[in-house]
């Protein structure tokens, strides 16, 4: 499980904290006491729950919050696994084997359209195989937005899922064509030109 709990103000990124259920599927993630109290509209305060053999889902913090007086505790129900499955190909239709296929963006709760954390992509996602098939059933049919898939000769590509053209064949994820981009780096030293980063 992970909780959202706003921005990191040195990296940029998403604050997250995470927790277990324990047998009985009770979880309590501490709030962090650097965490200010806020309205709830001040952080994302999502929890986003996972298990194998599940779909994945969201919810608001706020309904779970102990200090909270209308709160009446965070239920989270996790559907069976769904049957979830794309086929990856290049731009003239030919399979990509060994894209990695990740959820990007999906709807959340009241209608607003998330990213689920970093930790839990990599959980839900998947690899495609010789054929460029994917399954990803841990992936919610209706809500998903757009996928991320990064494979070898074309990067790392988000891909919408809910524009015209890729409901024409909803199943296949068509990857673009990649370019590069080349130069040459000049400073007074020529001893401090190999190894510079670039990004």
């Amino acid at each position: 499980m992970w909780w959202h709990v706003g921005y990191d103000s040195k990296s940029g990124g998403v604050r997250t904290i995470s927790g277990r259920t324990n047998s009985t599927g009770h979880f309590e993630i501490a709030t962090p006491a650097s965490m200010k109290r806020q309205g709830a509209t001040e952080h994302f305060n999502l929890v986003w729950a996972f298990a194998p053999g599940r779909q994945f889902v969201s919810d608001h913090a706020f309904h779970g919050l102990v200090d909270e007086p209308t709160a009446k505790g965070l239920v989270l129900r996790l559907p069976d696994a769904g049957d979830m499955a794309y086929r990856v190909v290049d731009s003239v239709g030919r399979p990509v084997e060994g894209a990695v296929v990740e959820p990007w963006y999906v709807r959340a709760p009241q209608q607003v359209f998330d990213a689920p954390p970093a930790e839990l992509r990599a959980l839900a996602g998947g690899k495609t195989d010789a054929t460029g098939r994917v399954r990803l059933p841990s992936l919610p049919r209706k809500g998903l937005q757009s996928v991320q898939v990064t494979a070898k000769g074309f990067g790392i590509q988000t891909q919408r899922l809910d524009l015209p053209e890729a409901l024409v064949d909803p199943n296949t994820i068509t990857l673009r064509k990649t370019g590069s981009v080349i130069g040459r780096i000049t400073v007074p030293d020529p001893r401090l030109m190999r190894g510079v980063r670039l990004f």
